[in-house]
């Protein structure tokens, strides 16, 4: 269960900052609702995934990449 936990985590991100982009800069402001329930969703998913007792080293991956964090 945990491993679609993650998947919809990773969704709900991709599709929350789609929303974000698609909102030109705050100018289309019917796309917010796509961000804020998005972001809302991949947070709580995540947190769900971790709960489940997915390592935290699976959940959040530095690898190599300076400073960013990469959900892999």
């Amino acid at each position: 269960m945990r491993w679609i936990f993650l998947a919809g985590a990773i969704l709900s991100e991709v599709v929350a900052t789609m929303s974000l982009r698609a909102s030109d800069g705050g100018r289309v402001k019917k796309w917010f609702i796509g961000v804020i329930a998005g972001y809302l969703v991949a947070f709580v998913a995540l947190s769900l995934a971790l709960a489940d007792g997915m390592a935290l080293g699976v959940v959040v991956d530095r690898r190599n990449l300076g400073d960013r964090w990469v959900v892999s």
